[in-house]
């Protein structure tokens, strides 16, 4: 039993390591520089502006 513990403590130590979580992150990219699943534009606009007035938004909500 003793010697069962000890191996799960080093397995721990060796997986806990920040080097090795560190590699891991870098490997699984599971924080990448450029969001894939960011939108630069945005969602789309509420109205639909008919003409060049924005005078009328309140009217032509979608």
């Amino acid at each position: 039993m003793v010697e069962w513990a000890a191996s799960q403590l080093d397995d721990l130590e060796r997986i806990l390591n920040p080097e090795r979580i560190e590699q891991t992150l870098l490997e699984r990219e599971l924080f990448p520089d450029v969001d894939p699943l960011d939108d630069p534009k945005g969602d789309p606009s509420r109205y639909r502006i008919w003409g060049h007035s924005t005078a009328l938004r309140h009217i032509n909500a979608v």
